[in-house]
């Protein structure tokens, strides 16, 4: 009798070989996915915190969004009816989407004490 593998053994192990790499692609992807969806948040919490410390040094809201959308932002800034908290200022609602990815879109709260007596 001679040694080796007969056919229907060799397509078994092609078929496992086959599934094994292809759970390990989507792994890979999915990995890159997250990766992706990391720095894009990673940049908002950035784009964010320049925000609130741009608005915490009272520039106004015109020149925040425009330094920021030159950082390749969109933005929107609104204030909400009940914006005006006693003792607290204004509080705006910003919103910041990536232009590269308008699916991360994030929305946060910024309000600065003393400024509803300066806005006054």
């Amino acid at each position: 009798m001679k040694a080796g593998f007969t056919l229907l053994e060799v397509l078994i192990a092609l078929v496992v070989i086959g599934l094994v790499a292809t759970v390990l692609l989507n792994v890979h992807v999915h990995g890159l996915r997250v990766e992706q969806r990391a720095r894009v948040l990673d940049a908002a919490a950035l784009a964010a915190e320049k925000i609130a410390t741009a608005t915490w040094l009272g520039q106004a809201p015109t020149e925040i969004r425009a330094a920021a959308e030159r950082d390749g932002w969109q933005v929107r800034v609104d204030a909400p009816p009940d914006a005006r908290v006693a003792g607290a200022g204004t509080w705006r609602r910003w919103e910041i989407v990536p232009s590269n990815a308008p699916a991360a879109r994030t929305v946060f709260y910024l309000g600065r004490p003393g400024a509803a007596e300066a806005e006054r």
